[in-house]
């Protein structure tokens, strides 16, 4: 039903009055077969639903008593626990059942309500806006290169006309300057000759001898100052000269670059010019697609027109179905209220007998554990994960121990049976040995757990820690200390503020932690304390240490309430560990301690 391109229909008349007419083309019909295949889901859903709600009715008219004397009688049996979790998975199926079936209904009804064609106009619109918003896009291109053109063309004129302005004026100056000189030259020159020959007419008197002289003196001292002074013309000349040439040079040189910065701009311009042009018939190209692309969507809206009249025509039945099925649609969630109430009532009823099994499995700890006290043999625990255990061994949880079918059938109770977590975390087995170690806590007596296992044990003795740190650490001053199995002292008075050193602490498998716990938190305070011992060993550690002299481990035995947790997988010698806990609750009692 989520495939189907049902468009909305209006059947609003025009503002004249008119009501509207579709053309009348000869339409493709939906086969009523068709409607059928997309119709019997929801039938079937609902028909699942109403099969599931009476065996929900016929389970929940069941004898209310019996269940709850069955509950107590076994005590919280997960098998019981595990069944109720199935009835009420069920009716949460059911329940998702019925809302997948009306969001579907939902679904359905707004694509009969939608419409392509709109759709179709619009996008073919938006393209053509598109083309020609291109088209002006490249003409305001086009006319911007034209213009780059000229302006590089007017100044490249201005920048020659500039040159041969500042040349021809200094020429013009130069030529000013020579005119000048020879006209002073000429006119100095002119009045001399004509006083010489007025002094060779005239016969000289001595006065004019003497003034001859004089002006002879004073004509060689103009000439000498003249030749000084066209010495230092010429001097002067060829220094501005040079000046000249030095800016004309560098006037050049940098309309050069000028000009070759002009060059590279052109030459971009040109490229770019180049790729509008290249981008300019790739969008003829373009628009000339778009126009086919057109033509292809006339005719798909055609071809959507004679499916609109079709589907008109199939709508009909398809109201007739909806009026039908929002009818079953409201008389399902009146029916879907009801089952919510009961399930609410079923909820909180749980939530109170799993809370009274919770106490009554905690009570009940306590007093296996005040009786495996009285008794005074060692508390051996079993942390086994039966998928991996092999075939010749089972678990028997009512028991609480574990069998070994092949060879003698061997049976080795345990005091209890802690079922290895999937996620790894090991709080389960935090759990159950909490009430072990709380009892002596709060006698503060000392005790220890001993992890017996072949594998790696860091992960378990670091929840252990870190809980007793967690749920202890503000009623007691902690310290810890890390004692290896030959009496020495590998760590002491470590961090307990600091997991990840704890962590790199528990990795040595070949020591004992031993957490201190301190009544003394201020100063005046009366000290008690007690110790918790926490290590891991393998089976042959652990027999070696049992009959060899006295050691770490026989220290332990003797001075602390002992617990051993053996674990039971696939990569343990199971036979060997069944032999040894076998062997500590027969031999080893606890000591009498005050």
């Amino acid at each position: 039903m989520n495939n189907s391109k049902i468009p909305k229909l209006s059947f609003h008349s025009d503002p004249s009055g008119i009501s509207r007419d579709f053309p009348k083309t000869k339409r493709q019909k939906i086969q009523k077969r068709e409607m059928d295949m997309v119709l019997t889901p929801n039938n079937n859903k609902l028909n699942i639903l109403h099969a599931s709600e009476s065996g929900i009715r016929r389970r929940y008219t069941d004898d209310i008593s019996a269940t709850h004397k069955k509950k107590l009688t076994f005590g919280g049996d997960p098998k019981v626990i595990e069944r109720v979790k199935n009835n009420e998975r069920k009716v949460r199926k059911d329940i998702d059942s019925l809302l997948n079936a009306i969001s579907e209904i939902e679904k359905e009804s707004v694509r009969i309500h939608d419409r392509e064609l709109p759709a179709i106009t619009l996008e073919l619109d938006a393209k053509v806006k598109a083309c020609r918003e291109l088209q002006n896009e490249i003409d305001g291109l086009s006319t911007e290169m034209d213009l780059k053109d000229n302006q590089c063309d007017l100044q490249r004129r201005n920048v020659e006309l500039s040159s041969k302005n500042i040349v021809s004026m200094h020429a013009v100056k130069v030529q000013e300057f020579e005119n000048d000189l020879e006209e002073e030259l000429s006119n100095a020159k002119r009045e001399w000759t004509y006083k010489l020959m007025e002094v060779e007419n005239l016969k000289p008197d001595e006065k004019l001898t003497d003034e001859m002289r004089q002006l002879k003196t004073e004509f060689e001292d103009v000439n000498r100052k003249l030749f000084i002074l066209q010495n230092e013309n010429e001097w002067e000349c060829k220094e501005y000269e040079n000046k000249l040439n030095k800016e004309f040079k560098m006037f050049k040189k940098i309309k050069n670059d000028a000009r070759i910065e002009l060059d590279r701009e052109k030459e971009r311009l040109t490229k770019i010019l180049k790729e509008l042009q290249d981008s300019h018939d790739e969008l003829k190209k373009n628009i000339k697609k778009c126009g086919d692309e057109f033509d292809g969507f006339e005719k798909k809206i055609e071809e959507a027109e004679m499916n609109f009249h079709c589907m008109e025509l199939a709508i009909v039945p398809l109201r007739k179905d909806l009026a039908f099925t929002s009818q079953a649609l409201t008389q399902v969630q009146e029916e879907k209220k009801q089952v919510e109430g009961e399930a609410n009532n079923w909820r909180k009823k749980y939530a109170n007998e799993l809370e009274k099994v919770q106490q009554e499995l905690y009570t009940r700890q306590n007093l296996a554990t005040s009786i495996e006290e009285i008794k005074g043999y060692t508390r051996c625990f079993a942390y086994a994960n039966e998928r991996e255990m092999p075939d010749e061994f089972h678990v028997d949880y009512v028991d609480q121990c574990i069998c070994e079918n092949s060879g003698e059938k061997r049976v080795q109770a345990f005091d209890r049976v802690i079922l290895e977590e999937i996620h790894k975390d090991h709080k389960r087995l935090y759990n159950e040995c909490i009430p072990f170690l709380g009892k002596y806590i709060s006698k503060l007596i000392n005790c220890s757990i001993i992890v017996v296992s072949q594998q790696p044990t860091a992960p378990m003795k670091m929840t252990l820690l870190k809980q007793l740190v967690e749920q202890y650490g503000e009623n007691y001053k902690m310290t810890l200390k890390i004692l290896g199995f030959d009496g020495s002292i590998r760590h002491n008075d470590v961090g307990l503020d600091n997991l990840a050193e704890i962590r790199d602490l528990s990795q040595d498998e070949e020591c004992m932690s031993i957490l201190t716990l301190d009544t003394k938190l201020r100063k005046g305070e009366e000290s008690h304390s007690m110790n918790i011992y926490i290590g891991s060993m393998s089976t042959l550690q652990l027999n070696k240490g049992l009959d060899d002299a006295p050691s770490v481990l026989s220290h332990v035995l003797i001075k602390t309430k002992q617990c051993f947790v053996f674990k039971i997988n696939a990569g343990e010698n199971i036979e060997k560990a069944l032999a040894i806990a076998g062997k500590l609750k027969r031999t080893i009692r606890l000591p009498q301690l005050d």
